[in-house]
């Protein structure tokens, strides 16, 4: 395909003429001997188009000719269809088009729509969602003047009736039902305003062209400079929008230059051939189907029955105090007391205002940038008091403290399926990601800041994983820094990297729950976190398809801002349990502590001494499994041996190390080999 130069027949030429018989004739000879044939002439024989504008002459008369084309075998034209020329605004010629079926391509659904951002600005959208903020805003208020009354010692009938009527979470929840409702009819507006008046320009094109393709001879300068002035006014009405779209990677550009941003990464990062689902095993079942129904039906299956549940028996009930009794740090009173302070206006135009743009959105498809929006509208509308979205939204979340989640579409979510490795249709091979809603978001947003005032105190610094002023990068150099003195100190040893199978989806949120209490936070904070979970439901998304919902009984959904951290707090007494051990590390010098774990969220490093004995972290890592339903996965272990180069090579070969037998799908690295 692309610029031939030549035309195969005149009638693709106006005027119309022959081209140099040498050339058309060598032509010929190259499509007979690759069996080649012109797409569009084929599905449209008699007809005439042009792909090209020139002048030429003195007296710059208009010239057209069809010399952009598509070719392809006559075994693959069957599988074609819409061969099409079209309108380019920036080229003296045009683009040419074809759509190629693919049988193994993905079956994709409809999808679930999203706020468009191009209606931000837009008067209908505009008008109604002032109408709308103003309408919540009033029935807000007037749920607070009559729930006033109703608080009293056997008012509780009067208050459950009253909010059964004026719940601030349905409120809300309708609110935005009204925002994606207004969007779609302003998006329908301006589709049409656009649509209009391309269709007007496009009719006048093909009128012209049809004037051009029969008018006399002594009538084609004429009809093709009114073909060419068509053609212009279409151009200029895709010139806007083109022009908008280079302003704005203008921007971005001054803006980040080469910094290594999210949208550097984006323009420099390796395309994949696709990122759908094509198949997956069903398991006990055998085979494999594309069936997106049965695809949904599989991956719920695996993730209603991964995060459900587990069973608690004696020995569990144990196990979780014998490992909780090694947490020897606690909330004083007055981290106590802060961890239950209400949710304030000026904690959610905070993070309101932080909120990071461009990404994914949860099942109410609102994004972060109408929310920002709406605070710099009212920023700009001085003297006009118009409701503040940071005020309301703060109202309801407060509601939400107190009463919990009422309205389960708060805190419903999508889970997205991102393939890790090995084999594809295994389902266990697929990393999940849960999308939430901007507004729960916010909300545990303002819950994550307040742990983050309190868990440097409650977390060894051996834990690094999103954490404040600690980085993955002083665990990385650690660890590079002990490999070196292991080996001029002659000090013999192992370095094991312990990975967790689906690790923030294992956690049992009643452990969870216990770990906090051991920690000494209040009761109030820790049911206002259980209350989030129990109104917690997902839907999973394949390929655009979205299954039914499940509960979510088990685990912390990656994608919620509070979830690191309180992982953070369910791992640290397992590190604890190490630290307490026989275990001894390496001690580099008396000034220095021992090095003996670093750990980085889930991703977990043991170093090992030449004295220490592999069952005493056994011991310890049964122990948090059995608490918390975590697994560690031992095809993902890796070890690096330390010491000595003979004691290293004797590692790596007898596979033995004080006592204990590696299992041969535990990875050993060799000399200089990156883990």
């Amino acid at each position: 395909m692309g610029d031939w130069n030549l035309v195969e027949d005149k009638i693709d030429r106006s005027p119309q003429h022959d081209d140099d018989p040498g050339v058309t004739s060598e032509m010929a000879r190259l499509k007979a001997s690759l069996d080649l044939v012109d797409g569009w002439r084929l599905s449209n024989p008699e007809a005439r188009s042009f792909s090209w504008e020139g002048t030429t002459g003195n007296e710059r008369r208009k010239i057209f000719s069809r010399i952009d084309r598509i070719y392809t075998t006559r075994k693959t034209w069957v599988i074609t269809n819409e061969y099409n020329i079209i309108n380019c605004d920036f080229s003296d010629h045009d683009g040419v088009s074809v759509r190629v079926r693919d049988a193994s391509a993905i079956k994709t659904g409809k999808g679930e729509m999203k706020l468009n951002l191009n209606i931000l600005k837009h008067p209908i959208f505009e008008k109604e969602l002032e109408r709308l903020l103003y309408k919540l805003e009033k029935q807000l208020d007037k749920y607070r003047k009559q729930v006033k009354g109703k608080l009293k010692p056997g008012k509780e009938q009067s208050l459950h009736n009253l909010r059964t009527r004026y719940n601030p979470q349905k409120l809300w929840c309708n609110y935005k039902t009204g925002i994606l409702e207004a969007s779609a009819q302003a998006t329908q507006a301006r589709r049409t305003e656009i649509m209009k008046a391309h269709r007007r320009a496009e009719r006048e094109i093909k009128k012209a062209k049809r004037n051009l393709a029969r008018c006399e001879p002594a009538d084609e300068e004429t009809c093709r400079k009114a073909l060419s002035k068509c053609k212009k006014t279409l151009s200029n009405y895709n010139k806007e929008a083109r022009n908008n779209r280079t302003h704005i990677t203008e921007a971005k550009w001054y803006k980040d230059g080469e910094r290594m941003t999210k949208r550097w990464f984006g323009l420099n990062k390796t395309r994949k051939e696709g990122t759908g689902i094509k198949s997956l095993l069903k398991g006990t079942a055998g085979g494999e189907t594309s069936n997106p129904a049965e695809m949904l039906e599989i991956a719920r299956d695996y993730h209603s029955k991964l995060q459900s549940e587990p069973a608690m028996d004696g020995s569990r009930e144990l196990a979780i105090e014998s490992i909780l009794s090694n947490v020897e740090r606690k909330l004083n009173e007055k981290e106590s007391k802060d961890m239950e302070k209400q949710v304030s206006y000026m904690e959610i135009y905070g993070a309101m205002k932080k909120a990071p743009c461009g990404k994914a959105p949860g099942p109410d498809r609102i994004l972060n940038e109408l929310w920002k929006s709406e605070l710099k509208r009212r920023q700009k509308e001085e003297g006009h008091e118009r409701p503040c979205i940071a005020v309301l939204m703060t109202k309801v979340l407060q509601d939400i403290k107190a009463y919990g989640p009422i309205d389960t579409r708060f805190s419903e979510a999508r889970m997205g399926l991102l393939y890790k490795k090995k084999d594809k249709r295994d389902i266990q091979n697929y990393r999940p990601i849960t999308l939430l809603n901007t507004d729960y978001k916010l909300y545990t947003k303002v819950i994550s800041n307040h742990l983050r005032e309190v868990t440097p105190s409650l977390i060894h610094k051996d834990q690094a994983g999103f954490m404040p002023k600690r980085s993955i990068y002083d665990q990385m150099k650690i660890v590079e820094l002990m490999i070196r003195w292991c080996e001029n100190s002659e000090n013999n040893g192992m370095i094991l990297c312990l990975d967790q199978e689906k690790a923030y989806d294992r956690i049992d949120l009643r452990y969870l729950w216990r770990t906090l209490e051991a920690f000494g936070f209040p009761k109030l904070f820790i049911e206002r976190v259980r209350n989030m979970y129990k109104a917690a439901s997902t839907a999973i998304r394949i390929n655009r398809f979205v299954s039914e919902l499940f509960n979510i009984r088990r685990g912390v959904q990656q994608g919620d801002p509070m979830s690191c951290l309180l992982y953070n707090l369910v791992i640290e007494p397992l590190i604890e349990s190490v630290r307490k051990s026989l275990l001894k590390g390496f001690k580099v010098n008396e000034e220095l502590r021992r090095v003996l774990v670093k750990v980085y969220a889930d991703d977990t490093t043991i170093f090992l001494g030449n004295e220490d004995k592999p069952e005493e972290l056994q011991a310890c890592l049964d122990q948090f499994c059995k608490v918390s339903t975590a697994r560690f996965n031992s095809l993902k272990m890796e070890i690096i041996p330390v010491g000595t180069k003979t004691f290293r090579s004797e590692l790596i070969m007898s596979r033995k190390f004080n006592g204990w037998e590696i299992q041969e799908e535990i990875h050993i690295a060799q000399d200089g080999e990156a883990v």
